[in-house]
């Protein structure tokens, strides 16, 4: 599948053919599809993107002192681009939205390992939840994790 090959299929037939490229069905509500309809519906948004991420990860990001965007794998994996196996985003199906540029490029860190430190808490989010900024204690931010997931482990699975 390409760039090119995109604008001849219809949504349902992309979908389609999308999953026999992860080898698994895809839902069209995943990030993959929600940035191919703002492409080609709102392409002058499309082109001003920078960073697509989820909420959480760009308060990840505030909360860090604008450091690094960050995601973990499991909120990666909803972006219906994650190679669970490999661990990374696969640029093949990146490419298949512009050539891969600058979908692919907007994408965060994925932070692979779960007690991966991702940040510390800036001096000015210290302040603005009431912790002592004297405080030289270091606060460490995860990336956190999708609420099903977390539920499945509250749950004991």
């Amino acid at each position: 599948i390409t760039q090119l090959t995109i604008t001849s299929f219809s949504f349902t037939r992309l979908v389609l053919h999308f999953s026999t490229l992860r080898f698994n069905s895809q839902l069209p509500s995943l990030q993959f599809f929600q940035v191919l309809w703002l492409k080609k519906q709102e392409h002058d948004s499309f082109e001003k993107m920078k960073h697509c991420v989820l909420p959480h990860d760009y308060i990840t990001f505030l909360m860090g002192g604008e450091e690094e965007l960050v995601t973990d794998a499991g909120d990666a994996s909803g972006t219906g681009i994650f190679d669970t196996e490999k661990r990374a985003f696969d640029r093949r199906l990146a490419d298949c939205i512009d050539g891969g540029e600058r979908y692919f490029n907007s994408l965060p860190r994925v932070a692979v390992e779960a007690n991966e430190v991702v940040g510390l808490l800036s001096q000015e989010w210290k302040k603005d939840v009431g912790i002592d900024v004297n405080n030289t204690t270091e606060i460490i931010i995860s990336a956190g994790s999708g609420d099903n997931m977390c539920s499945a482990l509250g749950c004991g699975c």
